[in-house]
């Protein structure tokens, strides 16, 4: 991953798995830290914490279905996973594209919220 940005109000992306090279992909490109939550349970609530006291939004990025799942357990601003529906077959880049999970559909995504500039 690019080494945390010096800015005290950059974003930061909570992943979880195998996507840890995602979210440093889109990390670099949007100027946000990264935070590998190696384990669902227990996370560091104290880090989240003081990230969100300090005022940083929070993304988070799982390999897993939104609802339900890490993101709403963190309390993330933005959370980028699968829906809860069924998911057909094709490739993971192909369903990646398909469903906005690919690097470049996930830093549109935030340009266009205003998450990032």
């Amino acid at each position: 991953c690019p080494p945390p940005p010096c800015d005290a109000a950059s974003p930061v992306i909570w992943t979880t798995g195998d996507w840890y090279a995602k979210a440093c992909a889109v990390a670099g490109r949007i100027g946000a830290e990264v935070v590998q939550a190696r384990y669902l349970k227990p996370f560091d609530k104290a880090l989240l914490a003081r990230q969100v006291a300090a005022g940083r939004r929070i993304i988070s990025l799982e390999n897993g279905a939104v609802a339900g799942g890490f993101g709403e357990a963190i309390g993330a601003d933005v959370k980028f996973g699968w829906p809860d529906e069924f998911i057909p077959h094709g490739t993971a880049s192909e369903l990646e594209r398909r469903y906005g999970l690919d690097v470049d559909s996930i830093v549109a995504k935030l340009k266009r919220s205003g998450v990032v500039a």
